[in-house]
């Protein structure tokens, strides 16, 4: 038999003298004032002779955090002006250091790991050959849809849109750039300079026709058109099928097929292509501004390209009518992201507004006295707070911001706005309880921070802990965020303590005067400021009892408990199963709103041209007059037979090697290509008409070669294991050479080290963090069973946040790797508040557990509600980035709930280690001895407003 504790509280069940836990713990007996007068010599820890060591050092545990957060308390109750003064001065000295901030947008400073061997490959092939060349590119289908285009109308309309894009023209600070002026120049195979482009036009490209324009340059275009003058449709068919692999190119070299010409079928005059290829490549001037690639000439030109190509309003282009065409350019995909950043600042202006509703709606109760406007924007304003803080302090120390730091805001909030319900939850609590009536404002402050300190403690420390962890990871991006988001929830709990709370103390003395809230210099009737209903007729704490009554009956029935808990584990088969089918992808492309113009390119690049990257085999300071070395490099380089041509990685045929071009080249072959002899036959083989396409290829250092590359093409791989794989197979393969200098490298490797690491730093993040979960929560909360149960509800709900992103199509990769250590900051909160709730509650297993419901289920509710408001918004964000974090953070927010409110109670009936307290009269003797203990001395001259009770005068 248990016996409700009269009061204003949820109804606590305490068991009678005698009874038995149906949860199969053992009776414990109220003792009544034996219990508390055992208590008060004491005055802050529990009665220790019923609950062994555990319970002893969990009780020292919390007696010690509760005597910390009440002195705490207690001084800032004592000073509410001067800590607030304090909290807005430390914020505005923190803040100033926003002037530092660091904004990053490069995805080599981003998303890949710093100190690879690729950026180390990178650094010195630029170092040597300068910056990668930039392009805008083109794919064009038959407006018919899936016409054959390896045709002369076909050809026509491709040449129609190269003579377009030619004459595209801009002016920038009075400088009239034109692609001519701009693009990357190759020359051709009779040593001609020309703009370098990529297409199946250069099949019909003759250097001996020497048609040029009028300023001396030569008229590619219009060599082109005259070389398709006379051919008919099965003429160009056959040109352009090539060998079935390769196609020649305007510099006398070859390319794949498969990059120019997509959706082919047939060969010779049968051969045919549904979709067109062209690429303009334009030199690469970029440099860094403010932690941004900068090309200001460049981003000019392609602005003026992209609104004359590829927009729906841009112009037809006169010859290319029967093609339909769409394109990607840098300036296009920044504008693309500018966008879609744009209209996720209106998401969060939105997010923000349903948040700040709901705070001061629900932060206090429907009533004339007992609401709280002010304190939910003073609730809010604590954020705010802690996010200049945190800003500043970070752009301070050198961290800088990048694209996934707009999350942080709306993190913060939750975080913020979670500590907020709490605190106020404890002060109801306080004032409501009749043995704590007598007590001044500033000491009911004190006692609500006492309990409620302990608890956003612990969740604010674990929260830190995960940051913390999440932070040593080797992905940059990641790592800032981390840090910022760990200063972030620091703030929010200083701030909380610091600035909250005495703002409370004022608002907890207009409620004592029955002064309205938003009015308050206006004194409320003395009906309405005793009026136990809000003013929908509702009794106050509505949903606390809720949570504690028929919630908690039902839930914790002897028969829907266990149901529930085989339905929690059911659940959680199924998204280990989920989990289990989690892939490895992570694509720039990805990163494209979906309705943008480089998403449309992207999507018909996939349909015709699933191609592989190009990569170099890159060899340095060599002997290579030594007849050893030349055999080794022609091991290597050999088109057909060569180690990289024959590897199962690399496209067939698709190796251009300097040194053999040179070895078919020079009579007599390789054998006279030894001592003296090598270097004057190289540079004259460079000059020649056959070797003219390779002077970019070998770079000197004065009369030797300081380094030479060949290049190859990878085979498309539709998963980024295989292109872990791929760069693992070319690497070992220059590993096993007998060359002293030699290395593979290709620009996408340096974002492939970020695959071959995801998966590991995704596993050691999120296991760290739960082992750290454990040991915080173990420390603070006292108990290893306390501390077990919080570790398998927050390991359980991101598990099943793990199944449910694969089931809504999302992939491993950075971004949902930083949403991961946010799901698992943000589940502590969900768990942990119930757990340790329910060590402070008396009675059986499940009063206990219903009552840890009743007490800290209200604050739980409602910041997990209103971060779920402030989430939802995103759903309509066309941003990849808050696509993948909307789908993470809601699957946390319902599944993190689910395991608060459900699963961790029922555990907790079956299995809650002992109470710190054996009655409900103990647990309120500590907490009075404790008050008292702690206030004793304290001068009680003046009326409560004054000094000694309150310290309202400063």
């Amino acid at each position: 038999m248990a016996t409700a504790v009269a009061g204003d509280d949820p109804p606590v069940m305490v068991p009678a003298e005698g009874t038995t836990d149906d949860g199969g713990g053992s009776s414990t007996s109220t003792d009544g004032g034996g219990a508390a007068a055992k208590v008060a010599g004491n005055g802050s820890s529990p009665s220790p002779d019923h609950v062994g060591l555990l319970g002893r050092v969990t009780g020292a545990i919390d007696g010690a955090l509760r005597s910390f957060f009440f002195r705490v308390g207690y001084l800032v109750a004592g000073r509410p002006l001067w800590f607030i003064i304090g909290s807005l001065l430390l914020t505005a000295g923190l803040t100033a250091g926003v002037v530092r901030l660091r904004t990053e947008s490069r995805g080599n400073k981003l998303w890949i790991p710093q100190g690879t061997e690729a950026l180390r490959d990178q650094a010195r092939v630029e170092a040597e050959f300068g910056q990668f060349v930039r392009s805008v590119q083109m794919i064009a289908t038959a407006n018919n849809g899936g016409g054959d285009l390896a045709t002369g109308a076909g050809m026509r309309g491709l040449l129609a849109l190269q003579r377009a894009s030619e004459e595209v023209q801009t002016t920038l600070n009075g400088e009239v750039l034109t692609y001519d002026k701009l693009c990357y120049r190759q020359t051709d195979a009779s040593n001609n300079s020309i703009c370098a482009t990529t297409s199946a036009l250069g099949v019909f490209y003759d250097p001996n026709r020497n048609i040029t324009r009028a300023d001396g340059e030569v008229d590619f275009v219009a060599n082109v058109a005259a070389g398709l003058e006379n051919l008919s449709d099965a003429q160009i068919k056959e040109r352009l099928a090539g060998n079935g692999e390769v196609v020649p190119t305007f510099d006398g070299g070859n390319v794949q097929r498969s990059v120019v010409l997509g959706g082919t079928s047939g060969e010779g005059s049968s051969f045919t292509a549904q979709a067109l290829y062209l690429g303009l490549l334009l030199r690469n001037e970029q440099v860094v501004k403010d932690g941004e690639e900068v090309d200001v000439r460049a981003d000019a030109w392609e602005e003026a390209w992209s609104r004359r190509l590829l927009f729906e309003n841009s112009p037809d282009v006169s010859g290319a009518e029967a093609l339909d065409y769409t394109g990607n350019s840098n300036w296009a995909q920044e504008e693309a992201f500018s966008n879609a950043v744009s209209g996720d600042v209106t998401l969060f202006i939105v997010g923000f507004a349903l948040l700040f509703v709901y705070v001061i709606l629900f932060l206090g109760d429907f009533h004339a006295v007992r609401s709280r406007f002010f304190a939910g924007a003073v609730t809010l304003l604590n954020v705010g707070l802690a996010i200049g803080s945190s800003y500043g302090l970070a752009s301070l120390v050198g961290s800088f911001y990048g694209p996934v730091h707009q999350i942080l805001p709306l993190l913060l909030l939750g975080v913020g706005a979670d500590d907020g319900f709490v605190v106020v939850q404890a002060l109801d609590d306080v004032r409501a309880n009749p043995r704590f009536a007598t007590k001044t404002p500033r000491e009911r402050i004190a006692l609500a921070l006492s309990n409620a300190g302990t608890a956003i403690f612990v969740t604010s420390i674990t929260n830190l802990a995960v940051f913390l962890i999440s932070s040593t990871t080797k992905l940059p991006a990641l790592r800032h965020f981390s840090w910022w988001a760990a200063m972030g929830v620091f703030f929010d709990f200083l701030y909380t303590i610091t600035f909250l709370v005495p703002y409370l103390l004022f608002d907890e003395r207009r409620m004592q005067a029955g002064r309205r809230d938003c009015l308050p210099c206006f004194h409320a009737k003395p009906a309405k400021t005793e009026k136990e209903t809000n003013v929908c007729g509702v009794r106050l704490g509505f949903l606390s009892r809720f949570l504690s009554g028929p919630f908690a009956r039902v839930l914790l029935n002897r028969f829907v408990r266990v149901g529930v808990l085989l339905a929690f584990i059911g659940f959680f088969g199924a998204m280990v199963y989920g989990a289990s089918q989690l892939t490895l992808r992570s694509r720039f492309a990805d990163f494209f709103p979906i309705d943008s113009t480089p998403a449309a390119y992207e999507e018909q690049r996939l349909a015709f041209f699933p191609t592989g990257d190009t990569f170099g085999v890159y060899t340095g300071a060599l002997d290579y007059p030594n007849a050893g070395v030349q055999a080794e490099l022609l091991r290597l380089c050999a088109p057909n037979t060569g180690a990289v041509a024959t590897n199962s990685f690399v496209e067939t045929a698709s190796v251009n090697c300097w040194y053999a071009s040179l070895v078919d080249d020079t009579e007599g072959g390789a054998s006279n290509l030894t001592g003296d002899r090598f270097y004057p036959a190289l540079r004259a083989f460079l000059g020649s008409d056959a070797g003219a396409r390779f002077i970019s290829d070998v770079q000197f250092d004065g009369d030797t070669i300081s380094l030479a590359r060949f290049t190859a093409q990878q085979r498309y791989f539709p998963t980024n294991e295989e292109e872990v794989d791929s760069m693992n197979s070319l690497r070992e393969l220059m590993d096993g050479s007998s060359l002293d200098d030699v290395f593979a490298y290709a620009f996408s490797f340096t974002f492939v080290e970020q695959q071959a690491v995801l998966l590991r730093e995704a596993a050691l993040t999120v296991g760290l963090s739960l082992v750290f979960v454990f040991f915080v929560t173990l420390i603070l909360i006292g108990h290893p069973f306390a501390s077990v149960i919080t570790l398998v509800s927050v390991g359980g709900a991101v598990t099943c946040v793990l199944g449910i992103v694969s089931f809504a199509d999302i992939h491993i990769n950075s971004v949902s790797v930083i949403s991961l250590a946010l799901a698992v900051g943000l589940s502590v909160d969900y768990s942990a508040h119930i757990v340790r709730s329910a060590m402070e509650q008396v009675g059986t297993r499940r009063e206990r557990a219903a009552a840890a419901l009743g007490a800290l289920g209200p604050p739980v509710f409602h910041a997990s509600t209103s971060t779920f408001l402030a989430i939802l918004v995103l759903a309509v964000s066309k941003s990849f980035v808050f696509q993948v974090l909307f789908k993470v953070l809601i699957s946390i927010t319902t599944i993190g709930v689910g395991f608060g409110f459900l699963f961790t109670p029922v555990v907790l009936s079956f299995v809650a280690p002992p109470s710190l307290f054996r009655s409900v009269e103990e647990r309120e003797a500590v907490e009075e001895a404790l008050a008292n203990r702690l206030t004793a001395g304290v001068s009680d001259a003046g009326s409560d407003s004054g000094r000694g009770a309150d310290g309202a005068a400063e």
